[in-house]
């Protein structure tokens, strides 16, 4: 039986995008599937618990305020940081240090505009991107940074 947290299983997996598909009854595979993708799918089936219930959804969309407080609560930043970034535009070292470790020069000055002048933070902007690929993050610590956000 196939419950409602595989999706997010596979995508924790890396396996989004290959041909395959699940229902309640169980997985189907494309003939296409090498040995090896089969057997990676098969230890997601395996470790599947159908009672788990799905992540909720990440949020497109979070306040520069949100941002802020949910980095203050993670320990990223600290209060004081956040609230002078809310307040004034100031921001953090530690984001600012990211930010500067950007490469390329296009990447870092739009991360630079987007951090000290947005108001509202898109999670799939390419400045987003960036910046999380900056600060070492993953895409899921992203989205649960996003998540965690929309709740404050």
């Amino acid at each position: 039986m196939i419950g409602p947290s595989f999706g997010d299983e596979v995508l924790a997996a890396g396996l989004a995008g290959l041909p395959f598909s699940w229902s309640e009854e169980g997985v189907i595979y494309d003939p296409a599937l090498s040995d090896a993708e089969r057997a990676r799918i098969e230890a997601v089936v395996a470790a599947h618990d159908p009672e788990q219930p799905a992540s909720p959804p990440v949020p497109a969309l979070i306040s520069d305020r949100q941002f802020a407080q949910a980095l203050a609560a993670m320990g990223v930043i600290t209060r004081p940081e956040a609230l002078e970034f809310v307040k004034r535009g100031e921001v953090p070292a530690a984001l600012q240090a990211a930010i500067d470790a950007i490469p390329d020069p296009d990447e870092r000055f739009a991360a630079d505009m987007q951090v000290s002048g947005a108001t509202t933070f898109e999670r799939a902007h390419p400045s987003t991107l960036a910046l999380a690929h900056a600060l070492g993050w993953s895409d899921a610590q992203m989205d649960d940074l996003w998540r965690s956000a929309a709740g404050l």
